[in-house]
Protein backbone atom coordinates (compact mmCIF):
# COMPACT_ATOMS: atom_id res chain seq x y z
CA UNK A 1 0.00 0.00 0.00
CA UNK A 2 1.37 3.14 -1.11
CA UNK A 3 1.86 5.97 1.72
CA UNK A 4 -0.75 8.61 -0.02
CA UNK A 5 -2.90 10.14 2.58
CA UNK A 6 -2.09 14.27 2.99
CA UNK A 7 -0.76 14.09 6.53
CA UNK A 8 1.80 11.55 5.51
CA UNK A 9 2.79 13.71 2.54
CA UNK A 10 3.42 16.54 5.31
CA UNK A 11 5.66 13.86 7.16
CA UNK A 12 3.73 14.44 10.64
CA UNK A 13 4.75 12.44 13.10
CA UNK A 14 2.29 9.31 14.09
CA UNK A 15 2.41 9.92 18.31
CA UNK A 16 1.70 13.57 17.24
CA UNK A 17 -0.97 13.08 15.02
CA UNK A 18 -2.30 10.86 17.37
CA UNK A 19 -2.28 13.61 20.25
CA UNK A 20 -4.71 15.85 18.71
CA UNK A 21 -6.52 13.60 16.47
CA UNK A 22 -9.62 14.42 18.85
CA UNK A 23 -9.61 17.94 18.40
CA UNK A 24 -9.82 19.34 14.63
CA UNK A 25 -8.65 22.53 15.11
CA UNK A 26 -5.16 21.75 16.56
CA UNK A 27 -4.96 19.23 13.53
CA UNK A 28 -5.30 21.85 11.18
CA UNK A 29 -2.57 23.80 13.30
CA UNK A 30 -0.34 20.92 13.61
CA UNK A 31 -0.48 20.24 9.64
CA UNK A 32 0.27 23.86 8.82
CA UNK A 33 3.30 24.21 10.95
CA UNK A 34 4.59 21.32 9.22
CA UNK A 35 3.63 22.62 5.88
CA UNK A 36 5.46 26.01 7.07
CA UNK A 37 8.85 23.55 8.05
CA UNK A 38 9.41 21.81 4.70
CA UNK A 39 8.84 24.76 2.76
CA UNK A 40 11.57 26.62 5.06
CA UNK A 41 14.07 24.33 4.09
CA UNK A 42 13.00 22.61 0.37
CA UNK A 43 12.11 25.55 -1.55
CA UNK A 44 14.65 26.17 -3.86
CA UNK A 45 14.43 29.85 -3.16
CA UNK A 46 15.90 28.93 0.32
CA UNK A 47 18.55 26.06 -1.09
CA UNK A 48 16.37 23.20 -1.20
CA UNK A 49 15.60 21.02 -4.41
CA UNK A 50 11.61 21.73 -4.17
CA UNK A 51 11.32 17.70 -3.96
CA UNK A 52 8.57 17.95 -0.87
CA UNK A 53 7.24 21.48 -1.72
CA UNK A 54 4.11 20.37 -4.57
CA UNK A 55 3.04 17.19 -2.55
CA UNK A 56 2.98 19.51 0.68
CA UNK A 57 0.98 22.03 -0.72
CA UNK A 58 -1.33 19.61 -2.36
CA UNK A 59 -1.66 18.04 1.00
CA UNK A 60 -2.51 21.39 2.72
CA UNK A 61 -4.93 22.31 0.61
CA UNK A 62 -6.72 19.23 0.44
CA UNK A 63 -6.69 19.31 4.48
CA UNK A 64 -7.92 22.74 3.97
CA UNK A 65 -10.72 21.89 1.87
CA UNK A 66 -12.53 19.43 4.40
CA UNK A 67 -14.96 20.01 7.34
CA UNK A 68 -14.37 18.47 10.72
CA UNK A 69 -15.98 14.76 10.01
CA UNK A 70 -13.48 14.58 6.78
CA UNK A 71 -10.93 15.50 8.78
CA UNK A 72 -11.44 12.61 11.15
CA UNK A 73 -11.67 9.94 8.27
CA UNK A 74 -8.09 11.24 6.96
CA UNK A 75 -6.80 10.73 10.35
CA UNK A 76 -8.09 7.06 10.66
CA UNK A 77 -6.88 6.09 7.00
CA UNK A 78 -3.55 8.25 8.24
CA UNK A 79 -3.49 5.45 11.47
CA UNK A 80 -4.56 2.49 9.04
CA UNK A 81 -1.77 2.74 6.70
CA UNK A 82 1.10 3.88 8.92
CA UNK A 83 0.44 0.43 11.36
CA UNK A 84 0.07 -1.71 8.79
CA UNK A 85 2.90 -4.67 8.88
CA UNK A 86 3.28 -3.86 4.97
CA UNK A 87 4.05 -0.72 5.27
CA UNK A 88 6.41 -1.01 8.77
CA UNK A 89 8.67 -3.47 6.41
CA UNK A 90 8.89 -0.49 3.77
CA UNK A 91 10.10 1.67 5.64
CA UNK A 92 12.49 -0.68 7.29
CA UNK A 93 13.83 -1.55 4.16
CA UNK A 94 13.85 2.00 3.04
CA UNK A 95 15.84 3.02 5.99
CA UNK A 96 18.52 -0.21 5.40
CA UNK A 97 18.90 1.01 1.78
CA UNK A 98 19.35 4.92 2.98
CA UNK A 99 22.08 3.77 5.53
CA UNK A 100 24.12 2.09 3.20
CA UNK A 101 23.83 4.99 0.16
CA UNK A 102 25.11 7.10 3.09
CA UNK A 103 27.86 5.07 3.89
CA UNK A 104 28.78 4.82 0.28
CA UNK A 105 28.87 8.33 0.00
CA UNK A 106 30.81 9.05 2.91
CA UNK A 107 33.30 7.03 1.95
CA UNK A 108 33.80 8.26 -1.83
CA UNK A 109 34.00 11.70 0.03
CA UNK A 110 37.11 10.53 2.47
CA UNK A 111 38.42 8.77 -0.77
CA UNK A 112 38.70 11.90 -2.46
CA UNK A 113 40.42 13.99 0.45
CA UNK A 114 42.91 11.57 1.28
CA UNK A 115 43.85 11.47 -2.30
CA UNK A 116 44.72 15.15 -1.91
CA UNK A 117 46.06 14.83 1.40
CA UNK A 118 48.99 12.52 0.13
CA UNK A 119 49.61 14.97 -2.90
CA UNK A 120 52.65 16.58 -3.13
CA UNK A 121 52.26 20.56 -1.88
CA UNK A 122 50.98 23.02 -4.56
CA UNK A 123 53.48 25.48 -6.21
CA UNK A 124 53.32 28.31 -8.78
CA UNK A 125 54.13 31.78 -8.86
CA UNK A 126 50.69 33.56 -11.14
CA UNK A 127 47.08 32.53 -10.89
CA UNK A 128 44.83 34.43 -12.83
CA UNK A 129 41.29 33.82 -10.56
CA UNK A 130 37.76 35.21 -11.24
CA UNK A 131 36.45 34.58 -7.61
CA UNK A 132 33.00 32.55 -6.83
CA UNK A 133 30.83 30.79 -9.07
CA UNK A 134 31.72 32.10 -12.35
CA UNK A 135 29.26 34.85 -14.05
CA UNK A 136 31.05 34.09 -17.52
CA UNK A 137 30.69 30.31 -17.63
CA UNK A 138 28.88 29.62 -21.32
CA UNK A 139 25.39 27.54 -21.63
CA UNK A 140 27.47 24.45 -23.35
CA UNK A 141 30.68 24.50 -21.83
CA UNK A 142 32.01 21.96 -24.47
CA UNK A 143 30.83 23.62 -27.29
CA UNK A 144 30.68 27.45 -26.54
CA UNK A 145 34.02 29.85 -25.72
CA UNK A 146 33.69 31.49 -22.23
CA UNK A 147 34.05 35.08 -23.37
CA UNK A 148 34.22 37.96 -20.98
CA UNK A 149 32.24 41.15 -22.12
CA UNK A 150 32.71 44.75 -20.42
CA UNK A 151 29.05 45.52 -20.59
CA UNK A 152 28.12 42.52 -17.63
CA UNK A 153 25.68 44.50 -15.15
CA UNK A 154 27.86 42.57 -12.60
CA UNK A 155 31.59 42.81 -13.24
CA UNK A 156 33.20 39.30 -11.95
CA UNK A 157 36.07 39.75 -8.90
CA UNK A 158 39.73 38.66 -10.61
CA UNK A 159 42.72 38.41 -8.38
CA UNK A 160 46.77 37.22 -9.51
CA UNK A 161 47.96 35.29 -6.42
CA UNK A 162 51.13 32.53 -6.00
CA UNK A 163 50.19 29.38 -4.88
CA UNK A 164 49.66 30.67 -1.02
CA UNK A 165 46.63 32.66 -2.52
CA UNK A 166 48.71 35.85 -1.85
CA UNK A 167 48.84 38.61 -4.48
CA UNK A 168 46.79 41.50 -6.15
CA UNK A 169 42.52 42.27 -6.57
CA UNK A 170 42.52 43.10 -9.86
CA UNK A 171 40.56 46.28 -11.53
CA UNK A 172 39.45 46.57 -15.15
CA UNK A 173 40.24 49.25 -17.40
CA UNK A 174 37.20 51.40 -19.00
CA UNK A 175 37.66 49.46 -22.74
CA UNK A 176 34.44 48.22 -23.94
CA UNK A 177 33.89 45.20 -25.95
CA UNK A 178 34.32 41.03 -25.85
CA UNK A 179 37.38 39.45 -24.98
CA UNK A 180 37.94 35.79 -25.14
CA UNK A 181 39.29 34.01 -22.05
CA UNK A 182 41.05 30.97 -23.20
CA UNK A 183 43.70 30.22 -21.87
CA UNK A 184 45.95 30.76 -23.79
CA UNK A 185 44.87 34.61 -24.10
CA UNK A 186 46.08 35.68 -20.48
CA UNK A 187 49.85 36.85 -19.72
CA UNK A 188 51.14 38.80 -16.54
CA UNK A 189 53.32 41.97 -16.66
CA UNK A 190 54.86 44.06 -13.88
CA UNK A 191 51.57 42.88 -11.87
CA UNK A 192 49.33 43.56 -14.76
CA UNK A 193 46.92 41.23 -16.39
CA UNK A 194 46.45 41.23 -20.30
CA UNK A 195 43.86 39.24 -22.12
CA UNK A 196 44.32 38.96 -25.80
CA UNK A 197 41.77 37.75 -27.69
CA UNK A 198 39.66 38.52 -30.93
CA UNK A 199 36.22 40.53 -30.79
CA UNK A 200 33.98 39.61 -33.89
CA UNK A 201 31.11 42.05 -33.01
CA UNK A 202 32.04 44.53 -35.46
CA UNK A 203 29.75 45.69 -38.47
CA UNK A 204 31.62 43.13 -41.26
CA UNK A 205 31.68 40.76 -38.26
CA UNK A 206 35.86 40.60 -38.85
CA UNK A 207 37.50 39.21 -35.90
CA UNK A 208 39.96 41.74 -34.32
CA UNK A 209 42.59 41.00 -31.65
CA UNK A 210 41.77 43.03 -28.88
CA UNK A 211 44.02 43.68 -25.22
CA UNK A 212 42.34 43.90 -22.43
CA UNK A 213 44.65 44.78 -19.29
CA UNK A 214 43.32 44.71 -15.64
CA UNK A 215 45.55 46.76 -13.47
CA UNK A 216 46.31 45.69 -9.45
CA UNK A 217 43.80 47.90 -7.19
CA UNK A 218 44.56 46.34 -3.60
CA UNK A 219 47.13 43.95 -1.93
CA UNK A 220 45.30 40.91 -1.74
CA UNK A 221 45.32 37.44 0.48
CA UNK A 222 42.84 34.49 1.17
CA UNK A 223 41.16 34.68 4.63
CA UNK A 224 41.48 32.11 7.46
CA UNK A 225 45.02 30.98 6.56
CA UNK A 226 43.35 29.35 3.45
CA UNK A 227 45.20 26.72 1.67
CA UNK A 228 44.82 25.01 -1.92
CA UNK A 229 43.59 21.10 -1.21
CA UNK A 230 42.15 19.78 -4.51
CA UNK A 231 40.06 21.02 -7.76
CA UNK A 232 36.87 20.29 -9.13
CA UNK A 233 35.88 20.24 -12.50
CA UNK A 234 33.17 23.05 -13.63
CA UNK A 235 30.75 20.24 -14.91
CA UNK A 236 30.24 20.24 -10.83
CA UNK A 237 29.24 23.54 -10.78
CA UNK A 238 28.69 25.27 -14.57
CA UNK A 239 26.22 22.60 -15.42
CA UNK A 240 22.57 23.60 -15.62
CA UNK A 241 22.14 20.20 -13.64
CA UNK A 242 24.64 21.30 -10.71
CA UNK A 243 23.54 20.50 -7.55
CA UNK A 244 24.59 23.52 -5.91
CA UNK A 245 22.04 26.04 -6.03
CA UNK A 246 22.99 29.30 -4.78
CA UNK A 247 23.14 33.27 -5.95
CA UNK A 248 26.09 33.82 -3.40
CA UNK A 249 29.41 34.30 -4.15
CA UNK A 250 30.98 31.10 -3.06
CA UNK A 251 34.31 32.21 -2.15
CA UNK A 252 35.89 35.11 -0.73
CA UNK A 253 38.54 37.75 -0.82
CA UNK A 254 40.18 39.84 2.20
CA UNK A 255 41.74 42.51 0.43
CA UNK A 256 45.00 44.42 3.01
CA UNK A 257 45.17 47.92 2.77
CA UNK A 258 48.87 49.08 0.31
CA UNK A 259 50.56 51.89 1.09
CA UNK A 260 51.21 51.87 -2.77
CA UNK A 261 47.74 51.02 -3.86
CA UNK A 262 45.81 52.36 -1.19
CA UNK A 263 42.09 51.45 -0.23
CA UNK A 264 41.06 48.27 2.08
CA UNK A 265 37.88 45.58 0.89
CA UNK A 266 37.01 42.45 3.03
CA UNK A 267 34.46 39.92 2.13
CA UNK A 268 34.28 36.45 3.54
CA UNK A 269 34.48 33.42 2.81
CA UNK A 270 32.08 30.80 2.42
CA UNK A 271 33.06 28.18 4.35
CA UNK A 272 30.58 24.70 3.47
CA UNK A 273 30.75 22.12 6.15
CA UNK A 274 31.59 18.39 4.57
CA UNK A 275 28.91 16.92 6.10
CA UNK A 276 26.67 18.62 3.91
CA UNK A 277 28.95 19.45 0.67
CA UNK A 278 27.23 18.03 -2.13
CA UNK A 279 30.86 17.95 -4.53
CA UNK A 280 33.29 16.75 -1.98
CA UNK A 281 33.36 13.34 -3.73
CA UNK A 282 34.12 15.06 -6.78
CA UNK A 283 37.17 16.94 -5.46
CA UNK A 284 40.37 15.99 -7.08
CA UNK A 285 44.30 16.42 -6.16
CA UNK A 286 45.86 19.14 -7.63
CA UNK A 287 48.88 17.36 -8.77
CA UNK A 288 50.64 20.68 -10.39
CA UNK A 289 49.50 24.06 -11.64
CA UNK A 290 48.51 23.13 -14.99
CA UNK A 291 46.16 20.40 -13.09
CA UNK A 292 44.13 23.43 -11.72
CA UNK A 293 43.33 25.14 -15.22
CA UNK A 294 39.75 25.99 -15.95
CA UNK A 295 38.81 24.34 -12.81
CA UNK A 296 37.26 25.71 -9.45
CA UNK A 297 39.84 25.93 -6.79
CA UNK A 298 38.73 24.15 -3.66
CA UNK A 299 40.52 25.41 -0.18
CA UNK A 300 40.76 24.38 3.28
CA UNK A 301 42.00 25.83 6.38
CA UNK A 302 43.57 24.88 9.87
CA UNK A 303 41.22 27.73 11.85
CA UNK A 304 38.49 26.30 9.97
CA UNK A 305 37.60 22.12 10.83
CA UNK A 306 35.80 20.13 8.48
CA UNK A 307 35.20 22.76 6.52
CA UNK A 308 35.83 23.81 2.55
CA UNK A 309 34.74 26.29 0.19
CA UNK A 310 35.54 27.31 -2.82
CA UNK A 311 37.39 30.00 -4.14
CA UNK A 312 37.23 30.05 -7.54
CA UNK A 313 37.65 29.50 -11.29
CA UNK A 314 41.24 29.45 -12.42
CA UNK A 315 41.33 30.82 -15.79
CA UNK A 316 45.56 30.66 -16.34
CA UNK A 317 48.76 29.60 -14.56
CA UNK A 318 50.79 32.32 -16.09
CA UNK A 319 53.88 33.13 -16.63
CA UNK A 320 55.53 36.31 -15.38
CA UNK A 321 56.96 38.54 -18.12
CA UNK A 322 60.07 40.64 -17.44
Amino acid sequence: MFLDTPLERLHLDTELVRSVQRNPELLRKLARSSFRTILSINHPDVGGDGSLVDEASDAMAEINATNDEELGDIVEEFFAVRDSEEEQLKREQQALTNAKNERIRRSEEIRALLACAVTNQLTFSEAFIELGRSQLSPKNLLQEPDEFMTELPHIPDFVIVNSDLEGHALQIGKLRGTYDLAPDSVQVKNGAVVIEGSDARKSDDAAVKRRLKLSPKGVWVAEDQAKIIGVLDREHIDAPDAKIKTTRQLSSVSALPSARLGGEQSKHIDWQDISSTPWLRYVNPASGPKSIENKYVIVGSPIKESELAILGLCRKIVPRLS
